[in-house]
């Protein structure tokens, strides 16, 4: 249900404050048109009318001019109207027309079916304790249907000034956002990218409508008076440098959607002297012999004109003219460009660890293996390259070592060197332990991420779990004194419960794999499990029992003595 006095007491707490002759937009998703705010009160009938019938947003940030398309102003014109005096427009404000934001924001989408992400919070419980975790106390969190967006508010409007006081407050945003991804990447998450000065977020009070049979509140679930100073967040912001590059693959964003854009011609020129494939892409022109269509010419010269360090604007400008000189459609959507930047951004975040990888291993021959680079510099390249963040390599002192990985998807056990040095069966172990599919390589690629995962490991001598079956018998300890065990034999083969009997145990082999798998996130195929159970000396058996319908029934079990 919508409730506009939600509504218009969020709008009063976040923009209530904003300098006299600026404006707040409100966007609605059916007609894709924009509200023009001046006095909050005027967004009351608005809200009312408008959001029972669909999505509607406010934007991020504050405005001094209404904007609107030449289209749109001569349809105005004809009916004799001034569209300088219109409130509503087809226009919302880019990010180079935003003058003022309020505060800074998040948004974090939950696991469900709205969302086909699967590196999402569980549910709003989880959602609200990543939110802790930094202590900043929002100034307002709310409940968008299908996720969380959290605003904090600044004590005044930070009005620009300058393009230069734009350009920090740019940073600040961006720097926000890649804080919160770091910090949701820890534990295997992720949070949108919605850090642009032209972002839309819910309205609150109003309802989420994405799916038409189940329309949903936007709800407020906390408020405070807490403000702060841009200053404030400066001690919690992320490192740019030291984050981890996977949870940092995004565009800025701040790009305008212009139909007729112009790329940098100069560059253009040099670019397809340079490069026979992106002159071939500039002219719709086959690719090696692959005919393709206009999204893929679009990926094509977008990553070349990334790894040539063109800006954002550049690329989309080049994008849109390209399509505007074939008369294909020019897609002239937001969410499309920054989806190809991010591509295109990722293919050179790629290329580039390829190359630093290459780059060591050369350096490595010159230096007679005397090269050595920084530890987490190394780890963020190959973290690159397989697709998540490499926390540690450990060298379990056993004899044979055996390794893992310890990363941010969970600890991979590898086993002895000759796995790690297989990249099949690392393929493997890293997909049936964390359910990710690592890109495929090529051997003397594969090799050289061998090399940095040797050189980055950490020696770690863990006492009695040096062995196979010292680690078994501490981890049977850990597990039995978890879970409840019963001391009544028939009611353990009855329930299929782990029982005692003196000083021995019987354990069940799916039941302990179940746990080793939730608890230690560690994941162990039962034949491989069964062979560190017999390294500690338990045998399998199998018992049998009269059931409770008195059939003659088995069990099959580890007995496990003196634990």
């Amino acid at each position: 249900m919508v409730d506009a006095t939600v509504a218009v007491d969020a709008l009063n707490l976040l923009y209530g404050d904003k300098p006299e002759g600026t404006y707040l937009t409100l966007w609605r998703r059916d007609e894709k048109r924009t509200y023009w705010v001046d006095e909050i009160e005027e967004a009351r009938e608005i809200i009312s009318t408008v959001a029972t019938r669909t999505d509607l947003y406010m934007g991020v940030g504050l405005a001094k001019q209404i904007k609107y398309s030449p289209r749109f102003a001569a349809d105005a014109r004809r009916n004799g109207q001034d569209p300088e005096a219109s409130r509503k427009t087809d226009q919302r404000p880019g990010a180079q027309d935003v003058t003022g934001i309020v505060g800074l924001w998040l948004d974090m989408d939950i696991a469900g079916d709205a969302h086909a992400k699967e590196n999402l919070p569980p549910d709003t419980e989880a959602a609200l304790s990543l939110l802790s975790e930094i202590p900043l106390e929002p100034t307002i969190v709310l409940h968008s249907g299908h996720g969380l967006q959290a605003w904090w508010a600044l004590n005044e409007p930070w009005m620009f000034e300058s393009e230069t006081e734009a350009d920090e407050a740019r940073n600040l945003t961006f720097r926000w956002n890649a804080t919160w991804r770091s910090v949701a990447h820890r534990h295997g998450w992720t949070v949108d990218s919605v850090f642009d000065l032209s972002r839309i977020m819910r309205l609150p009070g109003s309802e989420n409508h994405k799916n038409p049979q189940a329309v949903l509140p936007v709800q407020v679930l906390s408020q405070s008076e807490a403000r702060y100073e841009p200053d404030d967040f400066e001690a919690y912001l992320v490192d740019l440098s030291q984050a981890p590059l996977a949870a940092l693959n995004l565009p800025s964003g701040d790009f305008a959607l212009d139909c007729n854009a112009q790329p940098p011609l100069a560059k253009l020129e040099a670019l397809k002297m340079l490069e026979p494939g992106f002159k071939a892409a500039v002219e719709y022109s086959k690719v090696g012999r692959t005919d393709m269509s206009p999204s893929s010419y679009d990926m094509t010269l977008a990553n070349y004109a990334a790894k040539a360090g063109w800006s954002e604007q550049e690329i989309v400008d080049l994008l849109i003219w390209v399509r505007r000189c074939h008369h294909v459609d020019l897609k002239l959507r937001h969410d499309y460009y920054s989806r190809t930047l991010a591509k295109a951004k990722a293919s050179v975040r790629i290329e580039s660890s390829e190359d630093y990888l290459e780059d060591l291993d050369a350096a490595k021959v010159e230096s007679c293996g005397e090269a050595t680079p920084p530890t987490a510099e190394l780890k963020a390249h190959m973290g690159t390259l397989m697709g998540f963040e490499i926390r540690r390599m450990v060298k379990i002192l056993t004899d044979p070592p055996d390794y893992a990985v310890e990363t941010n998807l969970g600890n991979i056990h590898l086993g002895k060197v000759e796995n790690l040095m297989s990249w099949e069966f690392f393929r493997r172990r890293v997909a049936d332990t964390t359910k990710h599919l690592i890109p495929r390589m090529e051997n003397k690629q594969w090799d050289r991420i061998v090399a940095g995962l040797l050189m980055v490991s950490e020696d770690e001598s863990v006492g009695e779990e040096a062995t196979t079956s010292g680690w078994m018998r501490v981890t049977m300890r850990d597990y039995l004194d978890e879970i409840h065990v019963t001391r009544d034999r028939d009611e353990g083969m009855e329930t299929r419960t782990a029982w005692r009997e003196g000083p021995d145990a019987y354990i069940y082999l799916m039941d302990l794999r179940d746990w080793l798998s939730k608890r230690r996130r560690e994941t162990l195929s039962p034949k491989e499990l069964s062979l560190r159970l017999k390294s500690m000396g338990a045998e399998a058996k199998k018992l049998y029992y009269i059931s409770k319908d008195d059939k003659r029934t088995s069990v099959n079990v580890y007995l496990v003595k003196g634990v």
